[in-house]
């Protein structure tokens, strides 16, 4: 999928362009996609299919290695929006939930 800066459309609501964000090919898309669905409770199976296949997204925000995850965000907004509790450890995602992806 080609970048799209989708990124007005998710903050006025716009469902297609949240799922557009998740499916994206860029990192960061990906994890506007992600605080977007969590801020408008977006429980759709095909939503909650989409971040649950970024959990496994190892993706680097910021620089490689020492950045967010786009699957700590992924995590994250599963705990929020009820489907899978978080009972880790991982501290970077525990912040993320603390913050509840309003960032």
């Amino acid at each position: 999928m080609e970048y799209v800066n989708d990124v007005p459309e998710m903050k006025m609501g716009n469902q297609n362009a949240i799922v557009n964000g998740l499916h994206s090919t860029a990192p960061v898309q990906r994890v506007n996609g992600i605080i977007y669905a969590v801020r408008y409770c977006m429980t759709d199976p095909n939503v909650i299919k989409a971040i649950e296949d970024l959990t496994r997204d190892e993706s680097c925000l910021f620089s490689h290695n020492t950045g967010y995850k786009v699957s700590h965000f992924a995590i994250a907004a599963l705990a929020l929006l009820g489907i899978h509790a978080y009972e880790g450890r991982n501290p970077t995602i525990l912040s993320l939930i603390q913050t509840k992806l309003e960032l």
